[in-house]
């Protein structure tokens, strides 16, 4: 009777630890696409509209490194704001997240060392943190991948 009471304790506990390490991360009921996390992306203020791809950023080749600032909290399906810096010139701005396949090209119209982006969060989302990915790619290639963690809330 007491190794029985043990061992739904047990069970109790490793339930709850999975459900509270689960909550931190947002969902989106379809799995996979990175437009049912992110719902689009612009640049200088609205004239510049990122395409949808369904392939991945391209890997790094010694393209600029992006340097991205921090948000604040976002809320539920509202947008948020990133200042995206390069250590040298950059033509285009791939958005991505480890959460869904694909990403957002902004083809920018000249070379820039610093952006700003609106990215619309998609409705679907729950409340947690969402990891987005910002990759730069320049005259001198692709930069490596900087990623920045943002609050999704009520």
């Amino acid at each position: 009777m007491v190794a029985s009471l043990r061992r739904s304790c047990v069970l109790l506990i490793a339930g709850a630890a999975l459900t509270v390490g689960c909550a931190s991360e947002p969902l989106s009921p379809a799995a996979g696409r990175v437009d049912d996390y992110i719902a689009g992306v612009t640049a200088r203020n609205g004239q510049v509209t990122a395409v949808l791809r369904d392939s991945a950023p391209p890997p790094a080749s010694f393209g600029p490194a992006a340097q991205v600032t921090a948000t604040d909290p976002v809320v539920h399906a509202g947008s948020a704001s990133f200042n995206i810096a390069g250590g040298a010139d950059f033509t285009r701005v791939y958005v991505s997240t480890p959460m869904g396949a694909g990403c957002w090209d902004v083809t920018l119209p000249n070379g820039v060392t610093v952006e700003d982006l609106v990215m619309g969060l998609s409705p679907k989302l729950r409340n947690g943190r969402l990891k987005v990915r910002f990759t730069l790619e320049g005259p001198s290639g692709v930069g490596g991948a900087a990623e920045q963690e943002i609050d999704v809330g009520q």
